[in-house]
């Protein structure tokens, strides 16, 4: 046990710095400090220039953000810009980038401690494979994307913790319901929590024996807190757009999806969900309290992606790069399926899995190599492009910098323009637009720490390479 639990500390450790090393080296190669897209209306305007001036309602955070409400990404980036006294996205891309990998590297030790040190080691080296890979680039390079992060982290509570066969009489179930709570606030999906834990709750209410009534329980529970969610959830008509407006278009978005990490390898999307179609099959209705949590995680994955492919599925399209994090949980999930029963390590069952594998490793390795030759080059010049037409219309005041054909991170001129202008923001503007004001410490922390992703990781692949020796031959 002393040694398991030293492999697992450095399996954990050096994961850690592995994954924030890369995300770091992204953000300092890639990003900016200067805030992008809805950030200035929603963060901005709505949050950061009332607070400054006295006058935010903290009702203002739970207002909708288009379907969304997003309470714990506005409160996070509220409390970085009162620390740092500048509005850096750049501090909260490092911020965003160490709770992601903190998550991941939770997930990796509970799959080392419940399934097995092999299967810890396969979890952390796929997540590590695919953050090399980039995938999720558009998450790790916007400081408002933190509310994928919680809507990860707390939802994968919620069915952590709903799932106890014990009910309400543990600590464990009240945890889930309140990680279900917030993830509800963290975006407009989060309601979907409950749904996987309410239908295998209804599933033992079937089974005889004992337990019956704290499964009746959750259900009643699960079921009360998704009405008052959808009750309450948050309505934008001029997103109608973008819905799908046929089954064909659902479907094919759905298929995109479900096809990641190579969504236009269509034909391929059963083969990626193959695991968990075949353990839903077999096991469901009879199945162990941690087969249930493998069917609840990739249920809910399922759940986002026919949410996204309703919301967002016009003409059957692929999906944006920032549900990438949640498609990760879908592969992690098809992972462990294969470390669920000793069958899987059967001659068929190594065979299927090295199939698996290699449709996985083909997409990550097609798409990531698109993100890094084309897509974050022209992101990080974009974001230059963006940082000089800013900083020219603070020095002269020439709005016409802000007009096209000149880029700007705001699509709204005049809108732009008013929040430029208005003190209290300006006041917060980053170093990029506003050089002749010092930088702030957390700003020269987060981009030291940008800077010396590389570094971090490079320490990190030689920790988990150590790690993975001394605990792999001693796996069974």
């Amino acid at each position: 046990m002393k040694l398991e639990r030293r492999n697992l500390g450095l399996l954990c450790a050096s994961l850690f710095l592995t994954i924030l090393g890369v995300k770091a080296f992204l953000i300092h190669r890639f990003g900016s400090d200067l805030p992008y897209w809805d950030q200035w209306a929603k963060e901005g305007e709505m949050i950061l220039a009332p607070a400054r001036e006295g006058t935010l309602r903290w009702s203002a955070l739970f207002v909708p953000h288009s379907e969304h409400r997003i309470v714990p990404t506005l409160l996070l980036n509220l409390g970085l810009a009162e620390w740092s006294g500048q509005w850096d996205a750049r501090v909260e891309c490092v911020v965003n980038a160490m709770l992601h990998t903190g998550f991941m590297v939770l997930l990796t030790g509970y799959v080392f401690r419940v399934y097995s040190p092999r299967a810890g080691l396969v979890t952390a080296w796929l997540q590590l494979a695919l953050t090399v890979a980039a995938l999720d680039w558009e998450n790790t390079l916007g400081g408002f994307q933190s509310q994928f992060y919680f809507l990860i982290g707390f939802s994968l509570t919620a069915l952590w913790g709903l799932l106890d066969p014990r009910g309400p009489l543990t600590g464990r179930w009240w945890i889930g319901l309140v990680g279900g709570g917030l993830a509800t606030i963290s975006m407009g999906s989060g309601l979907l929590c409950f749904l996987p834990c309410a239908g295998l709750a209804g599933l033992r209410l079937l089974r005889p024996g004992e337990g019956r009534g704290r499964s009746a329980v959750t259900l009643l529970t699960c079921a009360a807190v998704v009405l008052l969610a959808w009750l309450t959830r948050g309505v934008a008509p001029w997103e109608e757009a973008n819905h799908a407006t046929s089954v064909r278009d659902f479907a094919l978005y759905f298929a995109h999806c479900l096809a990641w990490p190579a969504a236009g390898w269509t034909a391929l999307a059963a083969m990626a969900w193959l695991p968990w179609l075949r353990l839903a099959v077999r096991r469901l209705g009879r199945s162990t309290p941690r087969q249930e949590l493998l069917l609840a995680a990739g249920g809910w994955v399922l759940l986002q992606i026919a949410a996204v492919s309703y919301y967002r599925g016009v003409d059957g399209g692929y999906p944006a790069v920032r549900y990438a994090d949640i498609f990760l949980v879908g592969v992690l999930v098809n992972a462990l399926v294969w470390f669920d029963e000793p069958a899987a390590w059967s001659r068929a069952g190594r065979v299927s899995g090295m199939l698996w594998l290699v449709v996985i490793a083909g997409g990550a390795v097609s798409t990531g190599a698109s993100a890094w030759r084309g897509t974050l080059p022209s992101i990080a010049g974009r974001s230059r492009v963006y940082e000089e037409n800013v900083a020219l219309y603070l020095k002269n005041g020439d709005v016409a910098q802000l007009s096209p054909p000149h880029q700007v991170p705001f699509p709204m001129v005049d809108w732009l323009k008013r929040m430029l202008d208005r003190p209290s923001l300006r006041a917060m503007l980053p170093v990029s637009v506003r050089p002749e004001v010092p930088e702030s410490f957390a700003s020269a922390w987060a981009r030291e720490a940008a800077a010396a992703g590389a570094g971090l990781a490079a320490v990190g692949i030689v920790l988990l390479l150590a790690g993975s020796a001394l605990t792999w031959p001693r796996t069974e």
